[in-house]
């Protein structure tokens, strides 16, 4: 995502997906929120096994800006992401963008954890 961050991140990531043809195929992912940061583990390993974001790598998170939504069964799925430094840059961020696909997990829900565990605390 070069430098982007924020909204513009998010809206750039989640605008690359949606205008790939053919769509991209989504992994579901365990969506973890600690004070240490984030971890994501694909436990079917189609991408990778378990990635850590630091806490202090995370610099936003947030609902596509345009509010556009993923298809899933012909049911519409809030999109979400958040942005946070590459290993090993200073300059440069990457943007995870990721589809509601459970009502009880919901966008807004892990949105706010993140918010009150991770980012709120670097403002603090």
């Amino acid at each position: 995502m070069e430098s982007l961050t924020g909204p513009q991140a998010v809206l750039k990531a989640a605008s690359c997906i949606l205008e790939q043809q053919p769509l991209t195929q989504p992994v579901r992912v365990q969506f973890q929120v600690s004070e240490q940061g984030i971890i994501l583990t694909d436990s079917k390993r189609k991408l990778f096994f378990r990635r850590h974001y630091q806490a202090g790598s995370i610099n936003h998170c947030g609902l596509d800006p345009l509010q556009r939504r993923w298809r899933k069964d012909n049911e519409p799925s809030r999109i979400f992401a958040f942005v946070a430094k590459k290993q090993g840059s200073s300059s440069e961020n990457v943007c995870h963008v990721f589809a509601e696909l459970e009502r009880e997990n919901s966008a807004h829900q892990i949105i706010g954890l993140v918010t009150s565990k991770l980012l709120e605390p670097q403002r603090g």
